[in-house]
């Protein structure tokens, strides 16, 4: 019997064409982090794009500040998330922190949780996020020691669940001058971060970029720049066709109109008076003729 043997290379092939579609999809989720500055008081800005559900989410905000009190509160307040966290928890962590109390606020219920240590605290309890709910997260702290930087943490955790992108947009209260330090895991894998810097003189810095130099607004405050612009501009676009357009029109006006005007009335008479006289002639003949008949009779 002549035959041909099936080569067994045929069922790796397959498993190779299969192995794509039975790999988990990769991560696909996306982040934004906002603004790079704010001033005390002000909203930050965490969206999550594209988000699958029953993906773990870790949602960590850390401060970092030298504290205005030995005691003092630092607040997230009216912070959102467009799906649900389940099986969740908050979690606070102070360094450089002798004690921590942590407050949440959802609508009219208060859940509280405080913890005293030396040096380095965390405090924690379970929480489930329901979407398009505020929340606000109140820490009071005592720094350990007031001289050196106090770093609050501040970390959602849960199972997504329900709109596939959300934007929080807490208010940050507490910090007059500090840094804050956003980072966003999914399964355990680290997604992205972003810087934020808490300021009390962000508004000068934001309000003169080259967008506003131009305007009235920011003329007077940045003085040499637009008082120079502003003279020598005026000076050479608006005066100078004025000066170069202004005489020409009027030398060139002026005889135009003279001859245009000056043959119009001297052209009929003369082209007039040749036929008055051909006419008067014919006229003169025309009696003459009539006359002599006249007399012929």
């Amino acid at each position: 019997m002549s035959g041909r043997a099936r080569s067994p290379a045929s069922l790796p092939a397959v498993l190779l064409i299969l192995l794509p579609l039975i790999i988990t999809p990769a991560l696909c989720t996306d982040i934004e982090i906002r603004p790079e500055a704010i001033t005390p008081g002000s909203p930050i800005s965490i969206g999550l794009y594209n988000v699958t559900d029953g993906a773990g989410l870790n949602i960590t905000v850390t401060s970092s500040f030298l504290p205005p009190a030995p005691t003092s509160w630092c607040n997230f307040t009216n912070w959102r998330y467009s799906f649900a966290l389940q099986n969740g928890n908050v979690t606070v962590r102070g360094e450089n922190t002798n004690r921590i109390q942590l407050l949440v606020r959802t609508g009219g219920t208060f859940r509280m949780t405080e913890k005293t240590g030396t040096g380095d605290i965390t405090v924690s309890f379970p929480l489930e996020y329901l979407p398009e709910m505020y929340y606000d997260f109140r820490i009071l702290y005592e720094a350990h020691d007031a001289k050196a930087p106090v770093r609050l943490s501040v970390m959602h955790q849960g199972n997504k669940n329900g709109a596939e992108e959300s934007v929080s947009t807490p208010n940050v209260f507490g910090i007059s001058e500090g840094n804050l330090t956003v980072r966003v895991l999914e399964a355990g894998k680290f997604l992205g971060s972003g810087e934020i810097r808490v300021s009390q003189t962000v508004p000068v810095t934001t309000t003169s970029p080259e967008t506003p130099a131009p305007t009235a607004t920011s003329g007077p405050e940045e003085t040499p720049s637009p008082a120079t612009t502003a003279t020598t501009a005026p000076g050479t676009t608006v005066r100078t066709p004025p000066a170069t357009r202004a005489p020409t029109p009027s030398p060139a006006a002026t005889p135009a109109a003279t001859p245009a005007a000056t043959p119009a009335p001297e052209t009929p008479p003369e082209g007039f008076s040749p036929v008055i006289l051909i006419y008067a002639a014919v006229i003169a003949l025309g009696a003459i003729f009539a006359d002599y008949f006249l007399l012929k009779e």
